[in-house]
């Protein structure tokens, strides 16, 4: 039932977020360039197969074989479950495919899949959605695709993820992706005696959380939450 919480898997995130979040949003990752908001998404869709669920993983950028390469690095290996049907990539490489994302999303979201656009901001920088459609033959209306992915998530649940890129986009994308999204986490950074200090800040919320901040590392088996101070 949309709204109930549903558990992402990650240890540290569900308790943060009071049991998980709520099925049927639309959250937005957002990070400067280099950070890791899309490991993020990967992990948290190839939890939810691995726990009984089905996910798309919707690559705008670079081929399917490059994403599964780098997802195998952190020990997420989806050859299997890309031969099962759980794991579906939707390659939106070239200009028609995006101009159809949505009813290429909405179709998977429908069939009952967590849904991850590896970056919107990508489509926005490339001029095929933007805030302000000046040549309605070439650009779509960004506010189109977000309301459809929104409305898409209230009808059929699910968590669907989009990225952001800070630095690839204009003031008035940014703030229509922010606002349209019902959740919005954005990763930090900074150097810290030793280490790298990484902190996921919620900085939109639709449900109360536990905790605002949450720091977290990279490892050999992709984020870990650190739920205590490492002293």
């Amino acid at each position: 039932m949309a709204g109930e919480k549903v558990k992402t898997w990650l240890a540290g995130l569900d308790e943060a977020l009071g049991g998980g979040f709520p099925d049927g949003c639309l959250v937005a990752l957002v990070g400067a360039s280099g950070m890791v908001h899309e490991l993020f998404a990967r992990q948290l869709l190839y939890l939810h197969v691995v726990n009984g669920g089905s996910a798309a993983y919707v690559t705008t950028r670079r081929p399917a074989s490059d994403v599964a390469r780098e997802m195998a690095a952190f020990g997420f290996d989806i050859e299997g479950l890309v031969k099962d049907g759980r794991w579906s990539f939707v390659e939106a490489l070239t200009r028609s495919a995006k101009e159809s994302l949505l009813e290429l999303v909405k179709a998977k979201v429908e069939e009952g899949r967590w849904v991850a656009i590896d970056s919107v901001s990508h489509l926005v920088s490339s001029k095929v959605y933007v805030a302000d459609v000046e040549d309605p033959a070439m650009q779509r209306p960004l506010t189109t695709l977000l309301r459809g992915l929104a409305k898409a998530s209230r009808k059929y649940g699910g968590v669907h993820f989009i990225l952001s890129t800070k630095n690839l986009l204009d003031s008035k994308s940014e703030a229509l992706i922010e606002d349209m999204a019902d959740w919005v986490l954005e990763f930090n950074y900074d150097l810290a005696p030793g280490r790298i200090a990484r902190q996921i800040f919620f900085r939109k919320v639709a449900a109360p959380v536990n905790s605002e901040v949450l720091s977290f590392r990279v490892t050999k088996e992709g984020i870990l939450i650190e739920t205590a101070v490492r002293i």
